[in-house]
């Protein structure tokens, strides 16, 4: 009898509704998104194709290029991981599509709860103060 009471409990809930997308970045525009299953892995990837905006002109807007890059990378950082639980792993590969010459820049993988900008911004110094070209 009590499963006849679980079941029914069951059957009265109602599914919950489908996550809200997010809103649209402001400081980049997604090109293209794929995900690809990894079975032998059991995991997933997924590449983002992104345009940085350039900085907005206007007198309320913080005209420093160096400031908008770096809000551009926080929040594309933000969207790729959006859907992600802090335990998962993630390996994030940067690269200039336009530039077939220019090498690819990584953060190896890490949970999502790692990456941060003590992670994120020691890649971009180091690309910075070498002699690679790294057209973003």
């Amino acid at each position: 009898m009590a499963q006849d009471d679980d079941m029914s409990q069951d059957a009265s809930r109602t599914p919950s509704p489908p996550p809200t997308p997010p809103p649209p970045p402001e400081s980049f525009t997604v090109e293209e998104e794929q995900t690809r299953q990894y079975r032998r892995f059991n995991s997933q990837g997924t590449q983002l194709t992104v345009g940085l905006l350039p900085p907005p002109e206007g007198e309320d807007e913080d005209p420093n290029p160096m400031s908008h890059f770096l809000d551009s990378v926080t929040e594309l950082f933000e969207y790729a991981l959006r859907d992600l639980e802090d335990s998962d792993v993630v390996g994030i590969t940067i690269s200039n599509e336009g530039e077939a010459k220019d090498r690819a820049i990584g953060i190896s993988f890490r949970r999502k709860e790692q990456i941060t900008g003590d992670v994120i911004w020691p890649v971009f110094e180091k690309v910075a103060q070498s002699n690679a070209n790294l057209m973003l």
